[in-house]
């Protein structure tokens, strides 16, 4: 294993924790690792471990192991001895022989899932003081884990930890807005329309806009925008609002929907009548007909394939 390895697989456990679902996070994680570090199966506990040496488990994530091993695992004399001596070094990976370190009752445990041989890492979130606990396996018992795949996890997990942090905290804020919110990528340019920061999905809908486009040069259209500091720019495909953010702009990208087909001035008619305004006021307020609101009103029910004030109030809400 070198250096090389270890930080790619870093770079691609953060980069991916922003794209990959909270549910399917863990395994997809493991499955990355496995490319550099190979093992068999996996164990993701999140708890606390009380005085008296037993553990109380808040989450639970098997990889390539069945429910029924933790169920095993409660009811196996003795366990709590093992358990003490990973939670006791919390950032030390502890390697162990499950023949030759455990007792009778625990090592006849791991031979029935096909662990011959693990490697345990504890860590402790700072603010939360959970401990995660994270166990390779090995069904081999001619593969023993060596001191530098020990070191490697070592130094693997503090990042793991932190990277499924950060992939359920985006998942919350993600969870917290409206859910008729469009779904709305970023980016940072300067002046000169070059990409200092990106999120991917961003990057995905400069490439449905502009197929081939790479960057890290803003496409000419998106630099006009920003050289004329118009902060709006509405494509085949894609809708983008530009604002300033210290010397950079900050660039906010969705996809085009059929609200975007809609005129300023249909617009405007629009968000008066779903606010709940009548004809009346809808035309006294932007000094037009009566009759002249409810043709707008009416185009504006053909374009967006809607026919009450209800359906027409959702699509507005689900838009900048």
């Amino acid at each position: 294993m070198t250096h090389e390895q270890f930080s790619r697989l870093v770079l691609t456990l953060y980069r991916g924790c922003r794209e990959q679902p909270v549910a399917g996070f863990q395994d997809w994680a493991f499955e990355q690792i496995n490319f550099v570090l190979p093992f068999d199966s996996a164990l993701w506990l999140t708890g606390v471990l009380h005085p008296d040496g037993n553990a109380t488990f808040h989450t639970r994530h098997l990889y390539r192991q069945p429910p029924q091993l933790l169920a095993d695992w409660a009811a196996t004399q003795k366990r709590e001895m093992f358990t003490q001596k990973v939670f006791a070094t919390p950032g030390t990976t502890c390697s162990c022989v499950t023949s030759q370190d455990m007792g009778p009752e625990m090592a006849q445990h791991a031979h029935r899932y096909h662990i011959e041989h693990i490697l345990a890492t504890t860590h402790i979130d700072p603010v939360a003081l959970l401990h995660e606990l994270i166990s390779i396996y090995r069904a081999d018992l001619d593969k023993p884990f060596n001191e530098e795949e020990r070191l490697f996890q070592q130094a693997l997990i503090p990042h793991l930890a932190e990277i499924w942090r950060l992939n359920r905290m985006q998942a919350l804020t993600q969870a917290s807005q409206p859910a008729c919110a469009a779904i709305s990528r970023t980016a940072a340019a300067d002046g000169k329309g070059v990409l200092h920061l990106t999120d991917p999905g961003f990057t995905r809908l400069l490439q449905n806009e502009w197929p081939g486009w790479r960057g890290p040069r803003l496409p000419d259209e998106l630099l006009a925008q920003i050289e004329n500091r118009h902060m709006r720019f509405v494509g085949k495909t894609i809708v983008a609002g530009l604002s300033e953010l210290d010397e950079l702009f900050l660039l906010r990208g969705r996809k085009k929907s059929r609200l975007d087909t809609l005129t300023q001035r249909e617009r405007e008619v629009a968000m008066q009548f779903s606010a709940g305004r009548s004809h009346k006021e809808i035309a006294q307020s932007l000094a037009i007909a009566p009759a002249t609101a409810r043709n707008y009103l009416s185009k504006i029910y053909h374009k967006l394939d809607v026919d009450n004030k209800a359906a027409l109030a959702h699509i507005l809400r689900s838009h900048d």
